[in-house]
C-alpha cells in the first residue's frame, strides 16, 4: 500500500508538470495560469448567490476559507471552468472547517483597464497596480462595463453567468447579464446591460450622454456588489465616469452590509469634472435636494449645475491625486481646475502620488546594464534601447506595446508602496461624516 500510494503522488507530480509545461508552451506563465483560475473560483461565488444556491453569509465565509487557503486550492481547482456551480459548490464546502486569516479584498469600479479596455492612461495604472497588490496576497477585482470595442484576447477564461441581476437606473430596475473571467490573474466582473446600449458604442466615452452611461454602470456595480455578497475593504473609483460612486455609496449602499468598506478616489485629471444638471441625479438614486449644496455636489462657479469629480472628492475617504512634478499645495491652488475650494477643505485626506516612474527607485542615466543611459536632457538613449529589447525579445510588431509594457513595468514599481500605505490609511479612518 505504501509503495502504490508512493506511485500515485509520483504519477499526479508528473502530470501537474506536464499540465504546467503546457500552459507555458501556450505562452501563458503557470503562476499567472493559476491565479486566473482562483480569481475565476471566487467570480463563480457570486453567482451561486446571485442564483440562490447559497446565502450571503455562506458566500462570504467560502471565500474568507478560500482566500486562507489559497496555495492549496490553486493546486486542488486548476481547471474549474467546465464545472457545473453544483459540483464545484459541494467540493468547494469541504474547507469551510479550515482557519480564517482575511486578507484585504479591493474592487476597482473603473471605465478601462489594459488590455481589455484602454483609451488613455487610466488603463495601464488599474492594470499594474492590480497585479502588484495581487502578488502581495490581497484579493483584487476589477468590474468594468461591456464596452463593443472590447478586447476579448485580453481576457482568459471569458464566461457569461447564467444568472442575471436587476439594478436601478431612471425610476426602473433594469436587467444586467453578467460576463467573468481574468486579466494577468486579477479577477473581471464585466457588466452589461440587457435593456440599454449605452456601451453598445465605437468608442468608450466622448458621448453627450456620458454622464447617464456611467452613473447607470456605477449604480450597476454598486447593486452587482451587495447582491453577490461581497464585502470588500476598499472599493477603488477613478476620475470622474466612476466618481458618482462615493456619494451613491454612502446615501445608499453603506447601510446594505458594506458599513466596514471605505471609498478610495484616484483623480488623473482636475480638469475634466463633468457639470450635470442636478435633477440628473435622480436618474440612479440620489436626492439631488440633499446634494445640490455648497458642501456636496454643488459646483463653486456654475451653481445652477452639480460637480460630479467634486461629489467624489467630497463622499471619498481617501483622494488621490496623480502628479509628476505639482506638490499637494500647488495642485490645490492650481488655477486650471475649479476645485480649489473643495480640494483645500478636504486637505487631510489628499496624497500626492507620482505619475510615472520614480528616479529614487530606478534612473536610466545611473543603469550601467542599459545600451545607452539616457535622461529628460538627452533622450536618444531611449530609442536605442528600445531597438535593443525590440531585438532581445525578437519582437517584429507594433512598437507601441513595448511602450506600454514598460509603462506598466515602471508604475508598478512606483504604485505598489504608495497604495499599501494608503490602504492602511483608509481602513483605520471612519466611515464618511456628514
Amino acid at each position: 500500500m505504501e509503495e502504490m500510494k508512493k506511485l500515485h503522488d509520483e504519477n499526479n507530480l508528473l502530470l501537474e508538470e506536464i499540465q504546467g509545461l503546457e500552459t507555458e508552451m501556450q505562452g501563458i506563465p503557470l503562476e499567472a495560469a493559476q491565479s486566473s483560475s482562483f480569481s475565476e473560483l471566487l467570480l463563480r461565488i457570486d453567482t451561486m448567490v446571485i442564483s440562490g444556491m447559497i446565502s450571503m453569509t455562506e458566500a462570504s465565509d467560502l471565500r474568507e476559507k478560500l482566500v486562507t487557503n489559497r496555495s492549496i486550492i490553486q493546486s486542488t481547482f486548476c481547471d474549474i471552468h467546465h464545472k457545473p456551480n453544483t459540483e464545484l459548490l459541494s467540493e468547494l464546502q469541504l474547507f469551510l472547517r479550515k482557519p480564517i486569516e482575511k486578507p484585504l479584498h479591493i474592487v476597482h469600479i473603473c471605465s478601462e483597464m489594459y488590455p481589455v479596455a484602454s483609451c488613455g492612461p487610466l488603463s495601464a495604472y488599474v492594470a499594474s497596480l492590480s497585479c502588484e497588490i495581487q502578488k502581495k496576497a490581497n484579493l483584487v477585482e476589477v468590474i468594468l462595463p461591456k464596452y463593443t470595442s472590447i478586447n476579448l484576447d485580453g481576457i482568459h477564461g471569458l464566461r457569461r453567468s447564467e444568472a442575471e441581476y436587476e439594478s436601478y437606473f431612471g425610476g426602473l430596475w433594469h436587467k444586467n447579464k453578467i460576463w467573468t473571467g481574468t486579466s494577468s490573474g486579477v479577477g473581471l466582473v464585466i457588466i452589461e446591460p440587457s435593456q440599454l446600449s449605452y456601451f453598445s458604442r465605437d468608442m468608450l466615452r466622448g458621448y453627450p450622454d456620458d454622464f447617464e452611461r456611467f452613473s447607470y454602470f456605477s449604480r450597476a456595480s454598486l447593486d452587482y456588489i451587495v447582491k453577490s455578497g461581497k464585502r470588500p475593504d476598499i472599493i477603488h473609483i477613478h476620475n470622474w465616469e466612476t466618481a458618482i460612486v462615493a456619494p451613491l455609496f454612502w446615501e445608499i449602499f453603506a447601510h446594505q452590509g458594506l458599513g466596514n468598506t471605505r471609498i478610495l478616489l484616484t483623480c488623473q485629471d482636475l480638469n475634466s469634472e463633468c457639470l450635470e444638471e442636478p435633477n440628473k441625479l435622480e436618474m440612479c438614486g440620489l436626492d439631488p435636494r440633499k446634494l445640490h449644496r455648497p458642501d456636496r455636489l454643488q459646483d463653486t462657479n456654475k451653481t445652477h449645475l452639480v460637480n460630479i469629480l467634486k461629489g467624489g472628492i467630497v463622499y471619498s475617504n481617501k483622494v488621490v491625486l496623480m502628479s509628476s512634478t505639482h506638490s499637494k499645495d500647488a495642485l490645490i491652488q492650481g488655477s486650471r481646475h475649479e476645485l480649489q475650494s473643495t480640494l483645500a477643505a478636504h486637505r487631510e485626506k489628499i496624497l500626492v502620488a507620482s505619475y510615472g516612474l520614480d528616479g529614487e527607485l530606478w534612473d536610466p542615466f545611473k543603469d550601467i546594464y542599459l545600451p545607452r543611459r539616457y535622461s529628460a536632457n538627452d533622450i536618444e538613449g531611449k530609442s536605442i534601447c528600445r531597438q535593443a529589447l525590440r531585438r532581445r525579445l525578437r519582437f517584429n510588431g507594433d512598437s507601441s506595446i513595448i511602450d506600454v509594457s514598460v509603462m506598466i513595468i515602471q508604475m508598478s514599481i512606483v504604485l505598489k508602496k504608495q497604495f499599501m500605505l494608503l490602504c492602511t490609511g483608509i481602513l483605520r479612518s471612519s466611515s464618511w461624516k456628514r
